[in-house]
């Protein structure tokens, strides 16, 4: 999944870059984790912010 997401943002990562010649296990494990920096917020929020979908109802 995040491949893709990644690929799709090609800004953010060139999609033909040598990131992607690493086997996916060891990009696993080199970047284990998903980072998510908060840009701008439609919703009121609470920092420091560790809930991705806090203030968000369905």
């Amino acid at each position: 999944m995040r491949d893709r997401v990644l690929i799709a943002h090609a800004t953010q990562i060139d999609p033909d870059g040598p990131w992607f010649w690493v086997p996916l296990d060891v990009r696993r494990e080199v970047w284990p984790t998903e980072d998510y920096e908060l840009a701008r917020s439609l919703v009121e929020i609470r920092l420091p912010e560790n809930v991705l979908f806090a203030g968000i109802t369905v």
